[in-house]
């Protein structure tokens, strides 16, 4: 368009222009290397079986079915700080425990899932906020470019509009709160019902009709196993990270706002970005120096020896100390899980690099103003956040990647939701936050979408059960979202209000459409009742006898 229809001088400029022009940037070189650090960090806290030493703390607790997949999803919502190693990590640790106590497969991958991509999305301190602060800045400079309302401010600050987000973000939340009631009541509904029915009744202890025989092999990352698995080697140095993160931020913006200055106006003046890449180097090194200085011999920690502080200086095998305590990660080994870890996270980099490199390309087509025009000349203000949210949700679905889509959606959006708000930031914020939580639709309803996949492998089940199973849920939250979210929201209804008003509402509908997994008289839901009417099932019918 730009070229006028030039094939391959377009293909030179997106390349040469927009791609390097994305790599050179500041603020995106920030994100990227503030991703591969934290990658690096995350490598280095696997490898000394910290991250078991939390699965397995947690797995100890659960004795009952029920029990099994609440510690299943509370590992996930505590595993925050990425997706990817979220989906992997809790699938494979957790996948003989919820066996053992007769969960199916399908809803191992959907407890995984939907605790993956929404409670890193949510979190402030993850290998997410960097990509959302960078697409969130860059909405709040094009805005400010074209803000026709002169008595309007523009928001400033990317991490305190990141804030505001949050609270109107309802399909991230309710899909957590509904993963969380079903295994509170013991109850489900539509394919998954049927999935978890087969395996209690039947107490199977094989996952089920959906198992894979897929396995994960996490590399280089993995303990040793001889490694002790400590739970305190996972809360120690992520909790360092998060407090010198925040402390980091707090000294930046007291620096520009002044000592005597409010939390609000010290977040408003802070470097996000530096905050995130120093934090996430100390983090790195922080978790090195920890683990160097823990010892073991035989599988289990032992006071040092004087050879053993030694071999922390000269790692060179001595006739010594072969047989002394060593440090739980010497400093090479340290190093080799950090590079291991950046590997890792080489996916998610090069979907960053490509992100920024459409965000330039969809701007110099001038598809945001033609978005702007469209729905500032016809488009009802109240209903907007709605359909970004369900342009977002479809556009994750068909594409399988949520940050493909909030590169996309952003600059589309920007410009429009603060032309048709008028300059108001509550209606603004409103319809932002609705590309970040639709773009989140996609990772639990694609067949393609990377967290879907990875979430499938890490639980052992097959992809296309993972989705069928899945996605009746995903429909489910999506209408409550937009019934009792976008939709009031947009209208004008406090937003917080809204998010605990439809978390109720989910709780009733929950409550009065999904039937027990055991029932005396093996009753199925609604949906799966008006199948069998439409579709003779002996399979089902004799399920339901048993």
């Amino acid at each position: 368009i730009v070229l006028q229809g030039d094939i391959v001088e377009s293909f030179k400029d997106v390349v040469e222009g927009r791609l390097l022009a994305a790599i050179t940037d500041l603020y995106n070189q920030y994100v990227i290397l503030f991703t591969i650090f934290l990658g690096g960090t995350i490598g280095v806290i696997t490898r000394s079986g910290g991250q078991l030493g939390f699965t397995e703390w947690m797995s100890k607790k659960a004795t009952t079915n029920k029990q099994a997949q609440l510690a299943t999803a509370t590992s996930g919502v505590l595993l925050f700080f990425d997706d990817y190693s979220n989906a992997l990590l809790v699938g494979s640790s957790f996948r003989s425990i919820t066996d053992s106590f007769h969960v199916s497969r399908e809803k191992l991958a959907f407890l995984v899932d939907s605790t993956s991509a929404p409670i890193a999305s949510l979190i402030p301190i993850s290998s997410w906020i960097g990509f959302e602060l960078s697409q969130i800045s860059g909405a709040l400079a094009t805005v400010e470019l074209a803000n026709s309302f002169v008595d309007k401010q523009v928001p400033t600050s990317a991490f305190n509009f990141f804030l505001g987000t949050i609270t109107s973000r309802y399909y991230p939340f309710f899909m957590l709160f509904l993963q969380f009631l079903l295994i509170f009541l013991g109850k489900e509904f539509g394919p998954m019902l049927i999935a978890e029915r087969k395996v209690v009744v039947n107490r199977r202890t094989d996952g089920g009709d959906g198992k894979a025989d897929a396995k994960f092999e996490n590399d280089e990352t993995q303990p040793s196993e001889d490694t002790p698995k400590k739970a305190y080697n996972f809360f120690v140095p992520i909790s360092f990270l998060v407090i010198i993160i925040v402390a980091i931020m707090v000294r930046i913006g007291r620096d520009g706002a002044g000592p005597d200055a409010s939390a609000r106006e010290v977040f408003a003046n802070t470097d996000s970005y530096s905050a995130l890449l120093l934090g996430s180097i100390a983090g790195g090194f922080f978790a090195a120096g920890f683990y160097l200085i823990q010892f073991t011999k035989d599988g289990e920690f032992a006071a040092p020896t004087p050879s053993s502080i030694l071999a922390m200086i000269d790692p060179r095998p001595s006739k010594e100390g072969m047989d002394a305590p060593k440090p739980l990660l010497s400093l090479g080994e340290s190093a080799d899980a950090f590079v291991n870890g950046m590997k890792n996270l080489l996916p998610a980099i090069v979907v960053l690099i490509l992100a920024f490199t459409i965000k330039g390309v969809v701007t110099a087509c001038a598809t945001d103003r033609l978005f702007t025009e469209v729905f500032t000349e016809s488009g009802n203000a109240s209903t907007f956040p709605t359909i970004v949210f369900v342009i977002s949700a479809i556009l994750s679905f068909c594409t399988g990647t949520s940050w493909g889509t909030i590169s996309i959606m952003f600059p589309l959006v920007s410009v429009a939701a603060w032309e048709l708000g008028e300059g108001d930031e509550t209606f603004f914020t409103v319809a932002l936050s609705q590309i970040l939580a639709g773009s989140i639709f996609g990772d639990h309803s694609s067949l393609i979408s990377d967290t879907t996949i990875l979430s499938s492998i890490g639980s052992g089940c097959q992809i296309a059960a993972h989705v069928w199973t899945q996605f009746p849920y995903a429909i489910f939250v999506a209408l409550i979202s937009i019934i009792f979210g976008t939709l009031p929201a947009g209208a004008g209804a406090n937003a917080l209000a809204m998010l605990l008003v439809g978390g109720a509402i989910l709780c009733v509908l929950t409550a009065l459409i999904s039937v027990p997994v055991v029932s005396p008289s093996g009753k199925y839901d609604i949906m799966t009742t008006l199948y069998m009417k439409i579709v003779k099932s002996p399979e089902l019918e004799e399920l339901q006898e048993e």
